[in-house]
């Protein structure tokens, strides 16, 4: 299927600045408006699709459940897959990022130039191509670069096999790769082509920025019938994906798609106004398209549907003042604020600025967010707060508690550093983990003295016992520790990505070990015996340390972050921009959409 998947990449998604063909340079990617962006698909089985967008993220949809996690500080454009274990990246600033079912490896394969599309027929070949008319070969993990279309922008590729790949580029031109050589052939005038899609050696389908769809004139090479089958006004045309000569899929610009089966195409409106950005078929009954709006459109051989995928709420925060009373604060990816004292039965949005991580309150009127640039944010209850740089790397969580009616803050990094809130001022960051990337931070107080436990990447804890922070602790020689929560001083629990909670009662003096389920994300603790903790969409909860649990399916996207505000009541925050409410565990809920 990697040869059906194709992405539009940066040169169709004109929302950018429109820059000379062949050199489009890099844009910041740390603002509200790249969040929920999505460039590009790619689904080899009818079970599994990865989508990436601008804000760096993957967006993949495993068994009918979507799920978003942030693999880059840049610009995603294009994304590739042979199979659920097997894909490939490609990004703004030249690199390449490689997934293998669990983990993503990034690796420069062509540094100052912006890639725009890729495409890997095999787990052992790849094709990419550049914005400076470059294309770069990867034959088992070895990167090699060639300048084939010097002066254009090579907007995107499809390749059937390692000997057989076309491209086609921003001046109407058509590039085949056969024995080791590339040719090119103009086919579409000075039109740019902004997505091709190839089913074998004989048959492909292009599409350009005038609505006009190119497919073959027979079965020699270069023999392409004029630019035909011209959309309503000229709709630019972004996508294309064909399971073979008699079905294709077309997105465009305005919210259409229009189906081939064979000799013409058929429109229609499914998603508009939004700009649809890419498409990828798996066979004539399933088709998933992206847009530039966070959805994801999925074709069953007769109709769309739409579901929010990618308007990730990454967190939540809730005081413990009782109910459906108490104050709770979120944050998106898109820069938002979103604030409730209703259990979000009325809502109040905020720009703050940049993408957002992470959030804590102490009171209606205080909350610390930290953003993917490094900025921390504080806001007193109204305005968009004051925020300043405080680090140079991603900040990925942040904890803060009031002590003598002083709040301070401590915020983790990517690196291994942390950043404190002193109530006044930010300190500058702190080395507490060599290079290890720290996932979150839970901080409490005996009313004298913070006290706060970290959590990374390589299975650590690192524990601040309330006036210095002590060397890391080895936990789990196995996963990563992604989430901690403590409901006193002596008091915390941290679980892995693999479900194994770890609780002390000693400040990590010991602490002892249950697996609780297979996989498991944020969890939230209100006293030493109550706990919920997240699994994909799933809430699981517990009266008594994990001895026993319960659990309820909630949400059919990925759950991002819980805060839970008495041992009964909870908000959990999903990718779709939706926050989830309980306050009978779970027993029935009620859903809002926050974005």
């Amino acid at each position: 299927m990697a040869a059906l998947a194709m992405v539009l990449g940066v040169a169709a998604y004109r929302t950018l600045p429109a820059q000379p063909a062949g050199a489009l340079a890099p844009s910041a990617i740390d603002t509200s408006a790249t969040a929920g962006v999505m460039t590009g698909i790619s689904c080899p089985t009818t079970t599994f699709c990865m989508a990436v967008d601008l804000a760096g993220n993957a967006v993949v949809e495993q068994s009918s459940v979507w799920d978003v996690n942030s693999i880059d500080d840049n610009a995603l454009y294009a994304v590739s897959c042979v199979s659920a274990t097997f894909c490939v990246a490609v990004d703004q600033a030249g690199n390449a990022l490689a997934y293998n079912g669990s983990t993503w490896t990034t690796t420069s394969v062509d540094p100052g130039n912006v890639l725009d599309t890729v495409s890997c027929p095999t787990t052992k070949f790849c094709v990419a191509g550049d914005t400076a008319g470059n294309v770069l070969l990867d034959k088992s993990s070895t990167w090699t670069s060639s300048p084939v279309d010097a002066g254009q922008s090579i907007d995107a590729v499809s390749c059937s096999s390692a000997k057989a790949c076309a491209a086609v580029d921003s001046s109407g031109n058509l590039l085949l790769y056969a024995s080791s050589t590339w040719t090119t052939t103009p086919i579409d005038g000075a039109t740019a082509m902004y997505a091709l899609s190839c089913k074998g050696t004989t048959f492909c389908a292009a599409v350009d920025k005038n609505g006009h769809s190119l497919t073959p004139n027979g079965t020699g090479k270069g023999r392409w019938k004029s630019p035909q089958n011209k959309e309503a006004s000229s709709i630019q045309l972004d996508g294309v994906s064909c399971t073979g000569s008699t079905f294709c899929v077309a997105v465009d610009n305005s919210g259409g798609a229009s189906i081939y089966g064979g000799s013409s195409w058929s429109a229609s409106s499914i998603d508009s106004p939004n700009q649809i950005d890419a498409v990828s078929c798996q066979s004539t009954t399933l088709c998933v398209a992206v847009d530039d709006a966070g959805d994801a459109l999925t074709y069953n051989g007769s109709t769309w549907s739409e579901a929010q995928v990618d308007k990730v709420l990454p967190g939540v925060s809730c005081l413990s003042t009782g109910g459906s009373s108490s104050f709770c604060g979120a944050v998106g990816q898109n820069g938002y604020l979103y604030t409730t004292s209703n259990e979000w039965a009325t809502v109040t949005s905020t720009l703050i600025g940049g993408k957002l991580n992470d959030i804590s309150c102490t009171a209606a009127t205080f909350c610390v967010m930290v953003a993917n640039n490094g900025e921390g944010t504080v806001w007193t209850g109204s305005g968009s707060g004051t925020s300043i740089r405080v680090d140079t790397k991603p900040l990925d969580a942040v904890s803060c508690v009031t002590i003598s009616s002083v709040n301070e803050c401590w915020t983790v990094d990517d690196l291994g550093d942390v950043t404190e809130y002193n109530g006044t001022s930010w300190g500058s960051p702190t080395a507490i983990d060599g290079r290890n990337a720290l996932k979150d931070i839970s901080c409490v107080t005996d009313g004298v003295n913070p006290y706060c436990t970290a959590t990374d990447s390589a299975g650590h804890i690192v524990v601040f016992n309330g006036t210095s922070w002590g060397s890391p602790v080895d936990i789990d020689s196995t996963f990563d520790v992604v989430s901690a929560s403590c409901s006193s001083p002596s008091v915390c629990d941290v679980n892995d990505s693999n479900g194994v909670v770890f609780e002390t009662s000693n400040d990590w003096s010991t602490y002892s070990t249950l697996h609780v389920l297979t996989k498991m994300g944020q969890m939230s603790c209100v006293n030493t015996t109550d706990c919920q903790a997240l699994n994909s969409g799933k809430v699981y909860y517990t009266t008594n340390q994990w001895s026993t649990d319960s659990n309820h399916k909630v949400d059919t996207r990925s759950l991002k972050d819980i805060s839970c505000y008495g041992t009964t009541n909870c908000s959990a925050v999903d990718i779709g921009g939706y926050a989830v409410i309980s306050d009978n565990d779970w027993q029935t809920t009620t859903t809002v959409n926050l974005e």
